[in-house]
């Protein structure tokens, strides 16, 4: 009886400090996204003070409704992946930047009073961004490397609660169960794979995330295991210092943790070329798209189950646009 009691109150104590404990990991990243919320909001705040903003398009600008358009690339043929559709609040947002486009090379007075509800807040810091996604991406970034220099990017996954910094350590151990502050998570960071460039410059890029069961780090991954939702959601956003990568959902799966993907270090070619090939063939569900030697691919990898320390579900995506 004792025995039992004692039992049930050290599993009570338990469960508890698990709770505690993503509430701490959770209350963190929002302080973070604050942060970041605080410096667009700066960015528009300085643009909006100005009476009036011109809107350019030069060669090779990329402004109005192409800005969400990833299914186009400069300088490349567009990826024919089957099913993929926008979800309606980015068609929503390209109505309205198209009309905006219209009034490209004239000068657009913006009134301060139109800056209080989030959907004209949201048209016009689109609006900031065809001026140049460099200068938002530089500004917020001196801020987050001002907190830690080993963050080397933010991912975003439309659909999902995926919305974090990624990180770079000098091991994978080093953000495993660390916060992107430095201090004890057990949910850990997003972080990159040691054997990667932190640019996101390599062929193939590794991420890792946690499989958090209140729904945070990587949980959201397993959304892809219903192609509906692949069809809906199918872009992955990484934020670097300089510019936005958009990679497209291309194969989602189980594996190992042995898996040779997780070495794979190819250039471009045909053993880069077979890599891709046997992502495509590994996919839980077929989503057919014309194969590169030169794409660059993600992979976004995290546990699965109990025995995560096994067994991984793993997400890969292909670079379709990007966007400076």
């Amino acid at each position: 009886m004792c025995a039992s009691l004692a039992f049930m109150v050290c599993c009570g104590v338990g469960v508890i400090s698990a709770v505690s404990e993503y509430t701490k990991a959770d209350e963190e990243i929002k302080e973070l996204r604050q942060i970041v919320q605080q410096v667009d909001k700066d960015i528009i705040n300085h643009a909006g003070s100005a009476e009036t903003v011109t809107v350019k398009k030069s060669a090779g600008e990329q402004t109005g409704s192409e800005i969400k358009n990833p299914e186009k690339e400069t300088g490349r043929a567009p990826h024919t992946i089957q099913g993929a559709q926008k979800p309606p609040t980015d068609i929503l947002m390209e109505k309205l930047k198209e009309s905006m486009e219209q009034q490209k090379e004239r000068k657009i007075t913006l009134p301060a009073p139109l800056l209080i509800n989030g959907l004209v807040e949201r048209v016009f810091t689109e609006l900031v961004e065809q001026t140049g996604r460099t200068e938002r991406n530089a500004a917020l970034f001196e801020t987050l490397h001002g907190i830690n220099g080993d963050i080397c990017g933010w991912i975003t996954i439309d659909g999902t609660p995926i919305d974090y910094p990624v990180l770079r350590g000098e091991t994978n151990d080093d953000y495993n169960r660390t916060s992107y502050n430095g201090s004890y998570s057990v949910g850990g960071s997003i972080f990159m794979d040691v054997g990667n460039a932190e640019d996101f410059s390599d062929m193939h890029t590794i991420l890792y995330g946690h499989n958090m069961a209140n729904g945070t780090m990587f949980k959201g991954l397993y959304k892809y295991l219903d192609s509906a939702f692949r069809d809906q959601y199918p872009y992955v956003y990484i934020d670097l210092p300089d510019r936005r990568l958009v990679y497209e959902v291309f194969s989602a799966h189980g594996t190992v943790w042995w898996d040779a993907l997780y070495d794979a270090r190819y250039e471009a070619g045909e053993e880069h070329l077979a890599l891709i090939e046997y992502l495509m063939e590994s996919s839980d569900y077929p989503v057919a798209y014309e194969p590169k030697e030169d794409d660059h691919i993600l992979t976004l990898s995290t546990c699965n189950g109990r025995e995560g320390t096994i067994y991984r579900y793993i997400v890969h995506a292909v670079l379709v646009r990007v966007i400076r």
